[in-house]
Order: C-alpha cells, then structure tokens, then sequence
C-alpha cells in the first residue's frame, strides 16, 4: 500500500513542509506511484525518493537517513522490515494489523494507527514534531528487539520446537 504511505506523506506535510520520504522497493505500480505523487503535490526526488530496488547490504544505510520508519503493509504476518527499523533504532509508525502488532509497542517504541491517510500522517507529524519522544522510543523498540530476536534464541526455539515434534512422535532417534 504504497500509494496510502504517498497520501500520509501528503497529509503530515501540512504541519511539516520540509517533510521527504523515502520509498524503497520496485514493483510494476512504480509508474502509477510516481503519477501519484505529483498529483498530491510531491516533488519527484524532492519530497518523495523513489529509491528502486536496493541490495540488502545496503538497507541499513537507508534506514540511517530516516527518522522515522512508516508500514503500511496489508496483513503483513510477521513485519520483517519493521523488526529491521525497530532493531536499528528508529521509532514506527505502522498501521494496526498484521505482524506489527507483534513487535510495535503502543507509545514506546512506535505508533499503531488506523490505515488511512489521516491516522499515518497524524503520526508521522507526531514523531517528527518531538524529536525527542522519537529517539526514546527508537531506543525502547532497539532494545525490545534485541531481547526478543537474536540467532541464539532462533536457534534455542527451533531446538525446542523439533525435540516436541520428535517426542509426540515417538521418534527415539
């Protein structure tokens, strides 16, 4: 749903005219999303970076210039790229459904809203307009993720997870 994150941006830009976004990823709507952009009245490589598509390597990187990470994703299971912003300190703002729910916490490390472009854009406005508030919950959501996901406990739950299957099968070896 990137055309709803291209209308939050058009909203928050009402209190924050400085405002720039950053859209990472291609798809075949890139040139319907560009259209919509400058029908909102956002700049094309001003007010809106439509980045392409970005080896991971170079992923964090993006994440840096952000100040704010924004999900829009439709019935996201798990918000891999979400677990990415909050692991690398910036606060969310996400829409209420999906994955999110799991990883961003109501006002510590980010903000769930309702998906339209008003309760995105509120947000976005919000984060940004109390840097401080902003950078506390970056590192609320850095320090939760690195509690909750490391490769020790990936590998501790999946342990687990294949002696429980060997046991309720019956399976000694």
């Amino acid at each position: 749903r990137i055309a709803l994150f291209l209308e939050a941006v058009a909203h928050a830009r009402g209190p924050l005219p400085d405002l720039a976004a950053l859209v990472v990823g291609e798809g075949p709507e890139r040139a319907q999303l560009e259209q919509l952009a400058l029908e909102l009245d956002l700049a094309i490589g001003r007010d809106v970076v439509f980045a392409g598509a970005v080896p991971e390597a170079d992923l964090p990187a993006h994440f840096a210039a952000a100040q704010v990470y924004v999900h829009t994703g439709r019935e996201e299971s798990f918000g891999l790229s979400v677990i990415e912003a909050l692991r690398l300190g910036l606060p969310v703002v996400s829409v209420n459904e999906g994955g999110p729910l799991d990883t961003v916490e109501q006002d510590v490390s980010g903000l769930l809203v309702p998906a339209t472009p008003g309760g995105l854009g509120d947000a976005i406005s919000r984060l940004l307009s109390q840097p401080d508030m902003a950078q506390e919950m970056g590192r609320r959501g850095a320090a939760s993720i690195m509690a909750r996901y490391s490769w020790e406990r990936g590998t501790r739950t999946l342990l687990e997870a294949l002696r429980s299957v060997r046991h309720n099968t019956g399976s000694n070896g």
